[in-house]
């Protein structure tokens, strides 16, 4: 079976279903200064990703951001550094939302 993708990048996502996609997106809990966009992302003295956003957060009361990791760091709890103002701070994969929702929904 092989499934058909067409349109604008579709090209893009037949390659990801029959490779594996590359980068993942993480939530990242960051120890000292907040990250930012755009923010470089290193692990085993490599570079592994970016940031998208960051800041701090009120509810949690700890510095978050959200990134693209290569797959083989996108695991929950794999320490990483990212470099805030060209001094690394350290930072750990976490789950996403990194606050529990309460939304109510209705019972079907």
């Amino acid at each position: 079976y092989q499934r058909r993708v067409h349109g604008i990048g579709a090209e893009r996502i037949q390659s990801d279903l029959a490779n594996g996609v590359t980068k993942k997106r993480v939530g990242l809990l960051v120890q000292g200064r907040p990250a930012r966009e755009n923010m470089k992302i290193f692990a085993d003295g490599a570079q592994v990703g970016r940031t998208t956003s960051g800041g701090p957060s009120p509810c949690l009361k700890k510095n978050v951001a959200i990134a693209y990791l290569q797959t083989a760091f996108a695991k929950e709890g794999t320490e990483v550094e990212v470099e805030v103002g060209n001094k690394p701070q350290k930072a750990v994969v976490t789950s996403m939302p990194f606050f529990p929702t309460r939304f109510y929904r209705v019972p079907k």
